[in-house]
């Protein structure tokens, strides 16, 4: 994996691309995380990571971002943020992001595995230097519903899992809160 793209955030709320040597601006920013850089921006001055801050502050700021978070996991997260169970909800919030992205990666994985055993023009997208593959198998419409309803089944499993963790998240921060042991 290469090296983040450094960053440099000066007082005046420039932003200072190290690796193209020469300013960005957060718009640009933006670009390069949805293109799948890694990027670490730091305080020109103190070299402290803001990397958080300005991804927060790109959230803020566009409309559709702000949408993706829902409005009750917006006030959690400031209602306890200085809870001694923030840990607790970082983990499981990262455990529940890395199920979704493994589930549709899995999904989009069968479907284009199903695409490409289906299509008449399978076999043209080979060149004439390559090893031959195999016969593509047949795949039914009815297998493809199959594969989709188990897709939409596992996600809706870990949408559930990911209500019950926020479940157990509140229960235990309002019995915190309360002075009582959890499961009290």
């Amino acid at each position: 994996m290469a090296d983040p793209v450094v960053i440099k955030k000066y007082g005046n709320r420039r932003l200072y691309d190290t690796e193209r040597s020469g300013y960005i601006t957060l718009a640009d920013l933006e670009e390069m995380v949805r293109a799948g850089r890694d990027v670490r921006v730091v305080d020109a001055k103190t070299n402290e990571d803001l990397t958080k801050l300005v991804l927060v502050q790109i959230i803020a700021e566009r409309d559709a971002a702000r949408e993706v978070l829902p409005l009750g996991f917006l006030k959690a997260i400031v209602q306890h943020a200085d809870s001694p169970e923030r840990g607790k909800l970082r983990d499981a919030l990262s455990n529940a992001w890395g199920g979704f992205v493994q589930t549709q990666t899995a999904a989009v994985a069968q479907m284009t595995q199903a695409a490409l055993a289906a299509s008449p023009w399978a076999m043209f997208s080979q060149g004439p230097f390559t090893a031959p593959r195999p016969a593509p198998t047949t795949v039914s419409p009815q297998d493809v519903v199959e594969q989709n309803a188990r897709r939409d089944q596992e996600i809706a499993d870990l949408k559930a899992q990911l209500g019950q963790t926020n479940e157990l998240i509140h229960a235990l921060l309002k019995a915190q809160q309360n002075g009582q042991e959890p499961g009290s």
